[in-house]
């Protein structure tokens, strides 16, 4: 089961800016499972294997579907941008 993150609650992911980017303790515990699974290489910078782009592709897609609007708000801070394929 997926945890649903809305982007207007980007808080609860403890989204913080640091030089250069943003962090995530969250967004760290997912690329390791990530790396536990097979789906990444890599972890900085990040290396994502041909099914953990598809995997990544599908949730994005799937929480897109879910939250357009959110969706949309983080767009306008420059969140969600990145690999649009």
């Amino acid at each position: 089961m997926r945890k649903h993150w809305p982007v207007n609650r980007l808080k609860n992911l403890g989204l913080r800016a640091i030089p250069g980017g943003y962090y995530s303790e969250d967004v760290e515990m997912f690329l390791g499972q990530l790396l536990s699974m097979g789906y990444a290489t890599q972890r900085s910078p990040i290396k994502l294997t041909p099914e953990g782009e598809l995997f990544c592709r599908e949730i994005r897609d799937e929480e897109a579907n879910a939250n357009r609007t959110d969706l949309a708000d983080s767009r306008k801070i420059g969140v969600g941008d990145a690999g649009g394929k």
